[in-house]
């Protein structure tokens, strides 16, 4: 879409010089009287009842007579800039005269998001349809106008009685093409300019709005637009904003897009375009450097979100490992920065019920740096929720790496603890602290008044509410934990096997062990017949 030159600073300047001296309009050809006041004779109490009682009258203007006539003249005055336009394409003194007044209707509309009873004649009009079509038009500044009034419109706060006026709206502009016209907005705006840096912000804010409404949209705004395509262009560490310290835009779109990415045929559409990729190309500019600010900090680890979605899936994992994405992660965790904690949460989805990204991580040496990690070295966790989300990803991947994989890899494993055999200390230091919470969890889950200030607490189904604040408090740290042991107890290797089944007799513990596995083992899938056989493994030779 092309540009005219009067959009440049002279066409602002005589817009915003007749727009302060227009009367607000009863039609094209009226005015509203008005009596001349010398401002200069007013005191700042004066001037300023002044600006309010003008306020008051336009307030008290609007309402369906007046929205009729700003419809019809919108109308009118789209059709006039059309037609010169079309007759003196260049020569822009010709029409711009009609812009202004274009322009200035539209502003108009701003005053509906106060009147949410005035939505169904709106909706039902023609201006709906004008105002969309207003989106593609060449002015810019025309066009942010346009997604100023939409971004009102859409993102208002309504009382319950006025709901449904707006998603009659909502499935009208949508079924007028209108993902079509935000995404062709997405594409055009120059965000090194303010105002079109501020649209690209409202249009995503009315894709967010407009999801919260019906999440079924996303499949339609991916399916029907080049929406996605656009994204990988604006996460992309190549995309930079040299005018922008701080980037809200591409933070807001890394929030949205989880919301948009939950959604498996977005998944797929995401990965045609070599999502996945993309992902990692940005994590990867991390490997050396920190993000500047907190807004930085939030974009990435929303990034980081964008990945683990995929990851639950075991194609997605495979496209991971295939992306050198294994490689990546490790590199991200021996670098010590931002980046490292993230890394072993990506790690910690990538290789569940994985093989073959188990037998990687392994190849590529990824024992030598994650037994550290369960000895609290190399991620340090500055608060105690970090220290629990760090313990429950590193025992997830070495439980995951014993269970993939063949006795060489759990050799490998093994000799982890038998080059150390404190680390197998380690082990039912993490066991007591984890059972500790397990069992302050049973017992205050005995009043049944604790059990009411739970919020997803159900009366009906006790032992679902207590399994689940269990859940977050750390079982599956404990159950990880517990099947580490219960592994090392029945290896070959003599000195390993022998510490963990003293460490089991001296404080007691074959019963509290049996117990987390065989309710482990309760909750797993019983078609995974490996998994279900490895177990029970496991709790014979306790």
């Amino acid at each position: 879409m092309s540009y005219d030159p009067y959009e440049k600073q002279p066409y602002k300047q005589q817009k915003m010089m007749q727009m302060s001296s227009d009367k607000y309009e009863e039609d094209d050809d009226e005015n509203y009287d008005q009596n001349d006041v010398n401002l200069e004779d007013l005191d700042a109490e004066q001037l300023e009842a002044l600006i309010n009682q003008q306020a008051q009258n336009q307030e008290a203007a609007f309402d369906e007579e007046v929205l009729t006539k700003i419809i019809n003249q919108l109308a009118v005055r789209k059709t006039k800039n059309e037609e010169l336009r079309s007759q003196f394409a260049n020569k822009p003194e010709k029409f711009q005269d009609s812009e202004i007044d274009l322009d200035e209707i539209i502003q108009k509309f701003n005053s509906l998001s106060a009147y949410p009873e005035l939505l169904p004649k709106f909706t039902e009009s023609s201006a709906v349809v004008n105002l969309l079509q207003l989106l593609y038009h060449e002015n810019t500044d025309i066009v942010v106008d346009v997604i100023n009034f939409f971004h009102e419109v859409i993102t208002m706060e309504l009382e319950k009685k006025f709901y449904d006026n707006l998603l009659k709206l909502y499935f009208k502009i949508v079924k007028n093409k209108f993902f079509e016209s935000i995404v062709a907005n997405l594409q055009r705006l120059d965000e090194k300019v303010q105002d079109e840096y501020d649209a690209v912000h409202k249009l995503l804010g009315i894709i967010e709005s407009l999801l919260e409404v019906n999440p079924e949209y996303s499949g339609q705004l991916c399916s029907e637009t080049q929406f996605l395509k656009w994204v990988l262009k604006r996460i992309s560490p190549e995309f930079q904003l040299v005018t922008k310290v701080i980037d809200d835009n591409k933070l807001y779109l890394t929030e949205i897009l989880p919301i948009i990415l939950s959604d498996e045929e977005n998944q797929i559409r995401f990965q045609k375009l070599k999502g996945i990729e993309s992902l990692l190309q940005y994590l990867q500019s991390y490997e050396k450097k920190d993000p500047t600010c907190e807004e930085e900090k939030e974009t990435f680890l929303n990034v980081v979100d964008c990945l683990c979605l995929f990851l639950v899936q075991r194609n997605y994992q495979e496209v991971f490992r295939n992306s050198d994405g294994i490689q990546l992660m490790i590199k991200l965790i021996t670098a010590k920065n931002y980046s490292s904690k993230s890394a072993l949460r990506i790690l910690s989805y990538a290789l569940v019920n994985n093989e073959q990204n188990c037998l990687k991580f392994v190849d590529l040496q990824g024992l030598k740096f994650a037994f550290p990690i369960l000895m609290k070295k190399g991620i340090k966790a500055k608060k105690p929720e970090d220290a629990q989300k760090i313990e429950e990803q590193i025992t997830s991947i070495i439980k995951n790496i014993i269970k993939e994989t063949t006795a060489i890899q759990q050799d490998r494993v093994i000799n982890k603890f038998r080059e150390d055999i404190i680390k197998v200390d380690r082990l039912f230091e993490l066991h007591e602290q984890y059972q500790k919470v397990m069992k302050l969890i049973e017992y205050k889950m005995q009043d049944p008044a604790y059990l009411k200030t739970l919020e997803e607490f159900e009366a009906q189904n006790v032992e679902e509410t207590i399994y689940r604040q269990k859940l977050d408090e750390g079982l599956s740290i404990l159950e990880n934990v517990d099947f580490i042991i219960a592994f090392l107890n029945q290896c070959k290797d003599e000195l390993v096997s022998a510490k963990v089944k003293k460490n089991i007799k001296v404080h007691q513990l074959r019963d509290e062990i049996l117990g987390v596995l065989v309710q482990n083992k309760q909750h797993f899938d019983p078609s995974a017949k490996k998994d279900n056989e490895f177990i029970q493994k496991l709790i014979d030779t306790l």
